[in-house]
Formats: structure tokens, C-alpha cells, sequence
């Protein structure tokens, strides 16, 4: 072999090997991140639903555990921003009913929106609280 080839050849054989082990090692990470972040939209969605479910039914031990499944749920896979918010909805009572329950519900929705990669997820407040409590949010329900 000429030496102006040997180069060429060199760079193949071990070009090859190092791109297709960087490729493999970088599709995992993004798998492993795609994957975390399903779980932590599954856990903030399944904790809606709890709590919506928890709002029309008596309690029930399943409907209780659901809720304290999607909560442990959060709390493994939520930012420190929606613990806080979580954390501050269960202060407030853990339920819609009164108006303080329904401003850290709000503030819990915007939060996770935000954690789940939702731009201007503030912007909409205003059209979430409609949409959850309906035209007139500030009522107070007994």
C-alpha cells in the first residue's frame, strides 16, 4: 500500500466503529429521555384524573390509592417547581371546591405544563380557568 492510502483506509476502519458507538450511545440517552418524560406526563395526567374522579365519587380505597399512586408519581418525576405547587394545592385543601384549592390547581396545571416542555404555558391561565371552573371562576362552592 501507497502511504497517501494508508490514511484513508486508517480513518475508515476506526471511523466506523467510533461513529456507530457514539450513534448507539446517543439513541439511548434520547430514548431514556423521551421515556422519563412519558412517565412524567402520565403520572401529571393520571393525577388530574384522581383528583377529578376523587371530586365526583365518594371515596373509595382504590380511587384513594390512584390518587396517592399519582402523587408519589409526581414526585419522582415532577421539578422541584411542581412539587412546590403540588405541595401548596394540598395545603390549600387537595380539592377545586374553594377558590384557594382552584388557584393552586391552576397554578399546579400551569407548572406542569411548564415542566413538560410547554412554552407560554402561562399565557393560557386565564382560558384554563375558564375551561376547569367554568365562566365565573372566583365563586366560592360550599
Amino acid at each position: 500500500m501507497t502511504p497517501g492510502i494508508i490514511f484513508p483506509v486508517a480513518s475508515s476502519l476506526i471511523g466506523v466503529p467510533v461513529g456507530g458507538g457514539l450513534q448507539y450511545f446517543f439513541g439511548r440517552a434520547l430514548e431514556s429521555e423521551k421515556q422519563f418524560a412519558l412517565q412524567k406526563a402520565q403520572a401529571y395526567s393520571d393525577f388530574f384524573q384522581a383528583v377529578a374522579l376523587s371530586a365526583q365519587h365518594q371515596s373509595s380505597a382504590e380511587l384513594r390509592s390512584a390518587i396517592v399512586d399519582a402523587k408519589v408519581r409526581v414526585c419522582i418525576y415532577g421539578s422541584a417547581q411542581v412539587i412546590d405547587c403540588l405541595s401548596a394545592f394540598e395545603k390549600a385543601g387537595g380539592s377545586a371546591r374553594r377558590l384557594p384549592g382552584r388557584s393552586a390547581m391552576l397554578e399546579l396545571l400551569i407548572a406542569m405544563r411548564s415542566d413538560i416542555g410547554r412554552r407560554r404555558a402561562d399565557a393560557v391561565r386565564e382560558q384554563m380557568n375558564i375551561v376547569l371552573f367554568g365562566a365565573a371562576p372566583e365563586r366560592d362552592s360550599e
